[in-house]
């Protein structure tokens, strides 16, 4: 079962392969949450604001080695894609007119040649942003 100890344990060793490169990660939002949170079902708003506070936590024990967390949600109030930043980490809702996977697949294409990690469950979204250079956890 894939819980937040889980995710940290990989970014660390991600981190470590790259020699304390200042990484992005890039997080399939809803991909996870059933995952980190099984015992929290049908809460999807208490279960982003939990695990990005989580994220936030992580962020500021490892701040050497991250230079930003990207949570993405699918959905959104809007027909474009929004964000705002809550407790160090970046949140994006993809859009009524987008997937989260989409807007990963993007902005990983848009920033190629920087260090990305895609933490996602989604083994077709993995494959999709490798040819861009992101690795995946």
């Amino acid at each position: 079962m894939f819980n937040i100890k889980c995710l940290i344990f990989c970014l660390i060793n991600k981190e470590n392969v790259w020699g304390g490169l200042k990484m992005i990660v890039l997080i399939d939002g809803y991909n996870l949450l059933r995952q980190v949170f099984p015992k929290l079902r049908g809460k999807l708003d208490k279960q982003r604001k939990l695990f990005v506070k989580q994220l936030g936590i992580y962020k500021r024990i490892r701040s050497e080695g991250i230079a930003e967390i990207i949570v993405v949600f699918d959905g959104g109030l809007f027909g474009h894609a929004s964000r705002e930043v809550s407790g160090g980490i970046v949140v994006i809702f993809s859009g009524q007119k987008s997937s989260a996977d989409e807007w990963i697949i993007n902005y990983t294409q848009k920033h190629k040649g920087k260090e990305l990690l895609l933490v996602s469950l989604d083994r077709k979204l993995k494959d999709s942003v490798k040819i861009f250079g992101c690795d995946s956890v």
